[in-house]
Formats: structure tokens, C-alpha cells, sequence
């Protein structure tokens, strides 16, 4: 059985399309006082890498309100030889405009992907002094993409609990 070239690109284009949908009705959800307010970032430890210590980092995962399917990671290993924030978005998205990103209403700063599989597009922005400073100062994590049909998407990552989580693992 031969599948058309298209097939791809139209599966992808239908999870962008499902991803921009979803990121207003996460909003919403977000933004519903009533909504019950758990953790919003997380620290997990593992000494799977290495048997004789651990190995910590702290995430936050945004997901489609009615499907639960993960449309955002941001993840930060602070420890590690090069501190970054790996930040795990959808399929579907042009890769030449990388991803945009800055705190609150800062200036902007443009990261390029560095790989996709089957689970989505990854970039890496480092953990610098500044950013890191910016963030503890800030409210939301802010980043913005554009799909491969040129739609620009825009995701908030909430930063309320991040100092507080940064701080246990450090």
C-alpha cells in the first residue's frame, strides 16, 4: 500500500490546528478562579543515570483540557554542566522560525529547534544568569511559533511557584 507524500503533512497540520484550539481552552481553564490551583511546577529526582546520586530537574507540562494529551513541556535541569530550559513543543511547526521567547511583556529572544521525533520539536534556551533573574522576576514564560501554514501560535507558561521550586533543587 503507497500513502501519498501529503499524508503527513496533513496529519501534522490537523494536531497544529488541534494544539491552536487548545491553547485558548487552557487559558480558559487557567484563568477559572474556581479551577482547583495544584503545583504548577514540579521537581523530580532520579538517580537512574547514575546509582550513586541524583539527578534533579523541575518541569511544567501544559495539556488539551478535554483529551489530556501533552501540548508543552518546559523543563529545566539546573545541575547540570550547562543549565538550560529544554522546552518540548508540538509537530507541525516551521522549523526556520524557531521559537520566540521572553518573560512578561520583555523583549523577545529567538531560539532555534534543535531536533523533532516522534513526540514533538525541542529547543534549548540556556539557563543564563539574566534569563534566570528574568524568570524569578516574572509572571508568565511567554513563547511564540509559527505552524508550517504560517499561523503564529502563542503559549503562557505560568511562573507562579518557580523560584520556590528552583530553590529546592538547588
Amino acid at each position: 500500500m503507497t500513502h501519498s507524500p501529503w499524508r503527513h503533512v496533513i496529519k501534522t497540520a490537523a494536531f497544529v490546528a488541534m494544539a491552536l484550539g487548545a491553547t485558548s481552552s487552557y487559558a480558559q481553564e487557567q484563568s477559572d478562579p474556581e479551577a482547583p490551583q495544584g503545583p504548577v511546577w514540579i521537581a523530580t529526582c532520579s538517580n537512574q543515570a547514575n546509582p550513586d546520586a541524583l539527578t534533579c530537574s523541575m518541569s511544567q507540562t501544559l495539556n488539551v483540557a478535554s483529551s489530556g494529551q501533552r501540548l508543552l513541556a518546559v523543563t529545566i535541569q539546573p545541575d547540570a554542566e550547562t543549565p538550560s530550559v529544554l522546552l518540548s513543543l508540538p509537530h507541525g511547526l516551521n522549523f526556520a522560525n524557531g521559537v520566540g521567547v521572553r518573560t512578561d511583556d520583555g523583549e523577545e529572544e529567538r531560539f532555534a529547534f534543535t531536533t523533532a521525533d516522534a513526540t514533538g520539536t525541542y529547543a534549548r534556551v540556556p539557563l543564563t544568569r539574566d534569563f534566570l533573574a528574568a524568570m524569578r522576576a516574572a509572571n508568565t514564560l511567554r513563547l511564540n511559533v509559527v505552524g508550517v501554514g504560517g499561523r503564529e501560535v502563542n503559549f503562557e507558561v505560568s511562573l507562579a511557584g518557580f523560584s520556590k521550586t528552583y530553590d529546592l533543587l538547588r
